[in-house]
């Protein structure tokens, strides 16, 4: 574990010197959010490395594009829990307690109709149930139900065979958004954070310090001098999420 320590211990010299108090024009916000990030990305790598990555605590394309987005509008929203697992999933959703349950290995948890519908050929059963619902009501309530899917109009033959495909869909999803909430993910929208830039970067990664300069420079086997080891899997972590500038 000596080379994990030294790669620990040099991460947040890499992270300040990746983002420079010059850079991005000394906008402090996205100086400090890109260390953070850096950070972020390289503790990540090295926890995979030695296996001790938890399966909920990937980066994500939710993640990538909710940093992207603080970076562009300079809007800061925690990212990362206080147990280290995200809050945003891959689909830019919140992290509920099923995501949770389900990467712990639970089973049971999503009807079998619901996990096929979500397969590319498994739209089926689903559709099947809908359709049955459809047929159940008369002509005035698929016409409420076709103007709250925003499905409308009701054709003058309303079986299900005759509508357009367009408003199955639009059906279904209504179906979903009614009858499973809890299968549907809640857009990740959570609140901005405020004070101080280098303080809200460390809150938005649930890190314990923010990165400054003063203080950031490591042992010498951290950065890696004299110590190959570290300087080659350094090399391998950067080059493995494009972290290198």
């Amino acid at each position: 574990m000596h080379v994990v320590e030294a790669l620990r211990r040099g991460a947040i010299e890499r992270a300040v010197r990746h983002a420079a108090d010059d850079r991005f024009d000394g906008d402090e916000l996205r100086v400090h959010v890109t260390r953070h990030w850096y950070q972020r990305c390289y503790d990540t790598i090295v926890d995979e490395m030695v296996g001790a990555r938890h399966p909920l605590a990937a980066i994500t394309a939710g993640e990538d594009a909710e940093v992207a987005r603080a970076l562009a509008t300079g809007e800061v929203r925690r990212l990362i829990g206080r147990d280290g697992i995200p809050l945003v999933t891959a689909h830019q959703t919140v992290m509920n307690d099923l995501d949770r349950r389900l990467a712990a290995g639970e089973t049971g948890l999503v009807p079998p109709s619901i996990v096929e519908v979500r397969n590319h050929d498994g739209f089926k059963p689903l559709e099947q149930r809908v359709r049955a619902a459809w047929t159940s009501v008369d002509r005035t309530m698929r016409g409420e139900w076709l103007f709250l899917a925003d499905a409308l109009p009701l054709p003058d033959d309303s079986r299900w065979s005759r509508l357009s495909s367009e408003q199955q869909t639009r059906l279904v999803g209504h179906y979903l958004k009614t009858h499973r909430l809890e299968l549907l993910g809640r857009d990740f929208d959570r609140p901005i954070l405020q004070g101080d830039s280098a303080d809200v970067a460390r809150r938005m990664f649930n890190h314990r310090a923010p990165l400054v300069a003063e203080g950031a420079e490591p042992a010498a086997e951290a950065r890696g001098a004299g110590f190959e080891p570290v300087e080659s899997a350094n090399r391998s972590i950067e080059s493995s999420r494009g972290l290198t500038r």
